[in-house]
């Protein structure tokens, strides 16, 4: 049975109390209310409110200063303010210090009960994907599991192996399809934009799986072909909708083994990624070319390059806070152990350098 959703009301007005308590206790909610800031920090310690209602005026501290608290003890707990004293500079900061809306009074209860839905059907999602993360995580935790105990024994080997590598993928496709109803129910286009971010990157790794599983070595992974399909997918996606985008892959020769070849593809699946969304914003037409030649000391150089608008002038990839960005940084040097670096030059250029094992 499904928990039920709690409320903490935080008002030093007894009626204001009574009455949102009454109506969310009619919506199914369970409501706590307290009267000062310190109160709702006691309760607040002893148990997890899914939303917080914060009266700005309370008699011993500011609303908006039980915000940092509250959200240190309940990082998910979605905080709406409610005040009759409202003004632009203090709803800009009450939004900065983590609250998620914004309510004056005297309130209209359908837009308080608007509010308080909208903010919790937003926190059941960031919930329920983190689960789905968990639950790739520990997936790919158990491959590897599997995958030592297939190499302790050669003679089921190629069998094992080739049965793994299909789950994994269909796992992916589960979860890809699980990602893409969730992003269904959205309307919030930040949301919507995450989902579907994080639905590209596992059927990119779904397909690099599909590679392993129909290879006829399970630990090698020929690069060329693999980065065409990757590149040929992302077009489908991105860039045939009203642009004309022109794509070159040289990898020719190119084979690394698996722990190698997965990290490269998730770091070409972000940066060709971006450069389709971004790149080319207000053109029809623009070329992406991706490259991977290795030296004669086996340093691999992965080269991702466009005709765009470019990076900015002062884009620093260690200061930035885009997503698939960090994936990028976190994949070259934590499993490629290796380096990247952006140029501008009639577009972008971007090489990743690292040892082939």
């Amino acid at each position: 049975m499904e928990e039920k959703s709690s409320i903490l009301v935080v008002d030093d007005d007894e009626s204001t109390c009574r009455t949102l308590k009454l109506i969310f206790g009619k919506k199914g909610y369970e409501v706590d209310t307290a009267g000062t800031g310190q109160e709702a920090i006691e309760k607040a310690k002893g148990k997890f409110f899914n939303v917080a209602l914060l009266e700005i005026k309370l008699p011993d501290i500011e609303g908006i200063e039980l915000i940092t608290p509250l959200k240190k003890m309940h990082p998910d707990m979605v905080i709406i303010l409610i005040t009759g004293h409202a003004s632009l500079e203090t709803a800009v900061r009450a939004m900065n210090e983590g609250a998620s809306a914004y309510i004056t009074k005297p309130f209209n209860m359908d837009e308080v009960l608007t509010r308080v839905e909208s903010s919790r059907e937003k926190q059941r999602l960031v919930l329920e994907n983190r689960k789905l993360l968990t639950a790739l995580q520990q997936e790919l935790t158990e491959r590897k599991q599997s995958e030592e105990i297939v190499q302790a024994s050669l003679q089921e080997k190629d069998v094992m192996m080739r049965e793994i590598h299909h789950r994994v993928k269909n796992n992916f496709q589960i979860i890809s399809s699980m990602l893409n109803m969730q992003a269904m129910m959205t309307e919030d286009k930040k949301v919507l934009e995450s989902l579907l971010d994080s639905r590209r990157r596992i059927q990119t790794m779904a397909l690099l799986h599909t590679q392993l599983y129909q290879n006829e070595s399970f630990e090698q992974i020929e690069m060329g072909t693999t980065i065409r399909r990757l590149v040929d997918f992302l077009l489908d996606l991105y860039g045939k909708v009203e642009k004309e985008i022109a794509s070159t892959v040289t990898a020719k020769g190119i084979i690394l083994h698996v722990s190698q070849a997965i990290p490269c593809g998730l770091v070409i699946n972000e940066l060709v990624s971006n450069a389709l969304k971004y790149a080319f914003i207000g053109r029809a037409s623009g070329s992406i070319a991706v490259s991977m030649r290795t030296s004669d000391d086996d340093t691999i150089t992965l080269t991702v390059k466009d005709d765009g608008e470019g990076m900015p002038e002062d884009f620093d990839i260690y200061n930035t806070n885009t997503l698939g960005l960090h994936i990028v940084r976190n994949l070259v040097e934590e499993q490629l152990k290796g380096k990247i670096e952006f140029k501008r030059n009639k577009g972008t250029e971007i090489y990743v350098e690292f040892q082939k094992k």
